[in-house]
């Protein structure tokens, strides 16, 4: 799995690169900030990506007496980190074209910039499809931040063709004087819809690193499993912990038994362990499971 995910984003640095140097070039070359943000995105996207590779060696290695719950802790907080830094770039994108449309708006080589964009977005477009189904397949956070950077890239791109094609036409049409502000006016529009999935997944990775309860499918499959348990098996009571963190579900169980209960052997708790991981692992097999059980409620965590 981790070398799955180790090429595919090696994979993703090599064309972010390449799409990251030519939009800023052609960028430079037409004075177009709608393109060099669009090259600013890719080039801060490469960067991140590096990252990722440097975290996913770090923190798929086992756990051992430093960390003794392993590191998948780490995933979501290295995660957070790339979308504050998706989230600064598209606020100093805003503000840099805010003032730019303030001052009267910025003159740029249409012709030029609109067959760049073209590429650039039929490129992005492509790409970004690829990396959404190669996430799913390899069920990676960090491969869906890499397809969330190709989209938001490519959506970007097409943004801006538009925004361009319709400042072409109305050059053409004689509305000179609305022409400049076509620039700065799409780096706010993309810069303004662009901070919505960062904070979104920013949000998600906060609430796992500070151990918020899931709210998803494993948690609302473990509360219904136990209560079924302690219905069939006359047990008085349970109380379920639930986290998330990276790829795996914490999950502590305790289950309070009446005092003299009939137990012939601990391999009658065994399966009903086994029968706990059995309804839930094929929800997600990373689990940190602990299940106890106790005649007494002061042990119940």
């Amino acid at each position: 799995m981790a070398l799955t995910e180790n090429r595919l984003i090696k994979l993703s640095i090599y064309l972010t690169g390449v799409f990251a140097l030519l939009s800023i070039c052609f960028g430079l070359f037409t004075d177009a900030k709608a393109i060099i943000f669009d090259g600013l995105f890719s080039l801060i996207g490469m960067v991140l990506s590096i990252a990722s590779i440097f975290a996913l060696q770090f923190i798929r290695k086992p756990e051992d007496q430093v960390f003794p719950y392993g590191r998948a802790h780490f995933e979501p907080f290295i995660i957070l980190i790339q979308c504050l830094v998706i989230i600064f770039l598209c606020l100093y994108s805003l503000i840099t074209a805010t003032l730019d449309f303030m001052h009267g708006g910025r003159i740029v080589d249409l012709d030029v910039a609109i067959g760049f964009l073209i590429f650039s977005a039929l490129g992005s477009l492509v790409i970004w499809v690829y990396f959404k189904r190669k996430a799913r397949k390899v069920s990676s956070e960090f491969v869906r931040i890499e397809a969330l950077e190709w989209q938001l890239g490519a959506f970007l791109s097409v943004a801006i063709l538009v925004g361009m094609v319709i400042a072409f036409v109305l050059d053409r049409l004689g509305f000179h004087a609305v022409v400049p502000y076509i620039d700065p006016t799409l780096v706010i529009l993309a810069s303004l819809i662009f901070l919505i999935e960062p904070i979104k997944t920013g949000i998600r990775n906060l609430k796992e690193l500070l151990l918020f309860a899931p709210d998803d499918e494993v948690e609302r499959t473990t509360k219904a499993l136990v209560e079924e348990i302690v219905s069939s098996k006359n047990f008085l009571e349970v109380k379920s912990h639930i986290a998330k963190t990276g790829k795996y579900h914490l999950i502590e169980i305790d289950f309070l038994l009446p005092e003299g209960y009939p137990l012939r052997s601990v391999d009658e708790l065994d399966l009903i362990r086994a029968e706990v991981y059995d309804g839930i692992k094929n929800k997600n097999n990373n689990l940190w499971l602990t299940i106890s059980f106790t005649a007494q409620r002061k042990w119940m965590l």
